[in-house]
């Protein structure tokens, strides 16, 4: 998990192009892991590895930071232990993963996720 968190440790503010490359290196993790790529999703760019609208549960983080500032600790932290967690669990279709972006800015990213949800039965564990 270290090595994911000092990988994602640099500033990522949603609009940037170092926000794309934070969504570049989740992206091919997340198609590491699972042996097939997840979607981007919606206009806030959400990475999305699983099916929400099966799944029961949902275990999520947020990739983008806030200006000047490294995010380690938020979230690039959680970003490393939900694909910690998604290498563990990556056979159980019950579980779909979210790496919201756009956070820093009103919750844009998980609103966003949320009004296009279908599926009103979700557990949600946020890390």
């Amino acid at each position: 998990l270290r090595d994911f968190v000092e990988r994602l440790s640099f500033p990522r503010v949603f609009g940037t192009p170092e926000n794309v490359y934070a969504r570049h290196l989740i992206f091919e993790e997340f198609s590491r892991i699972f042996g097939k790529a997840p979607t981007v999703e919606g206009e806030m760019s959400n990475i999305v590895m699983g099916d929400p609208n099966q799944a029961e549960i949902l275990i999520g983080a947020h990739y983008d930071s806030v200006p000047n500032t490294y995010g380690a600790d938020d979230n690039a932290s959680a970003v490393a232990a939900m694909l910690g967690v998604a290498s563990i669990l990556k056979d159980n279709p019950k579980v779909c993963y979210v790496a919201f972006n756009c956070e820093e800015y009103q919750l844009a990213g998980s609103t966003e996720f949320v009004k296009n949800l279908k599926s009103k039965t979700l557990q949600q564990v946020h890390i």
